[in-house]
């Protein structure tokens, strides 16, 4: 029988908020691959998208 796995922990909402000014940081230092801008842009869409509605 198979063992159910709990959700992965999510992260409050302040750390959310700082997570999201430490990216901003990376992305202004160009601490950030290129190759990573478009998945990054993408995910930045989807949580402005969820917080407008």
């Amino acid at each position: 029988m198979p063992t159910e796995q709990p959700p992965p922990h999510l992260p409050r909402q302040l750390p959310s908020v700082e997570l999201l000014r430490t990216l901003a940081q990376q992305l202004d230092s160009g601490a950030v691959y290129d190759r990573h801008l478009l998945a990054i842009a993408g995910a930045a869409q989807d949580v402005l998208a969820a917080a407008q509605r």
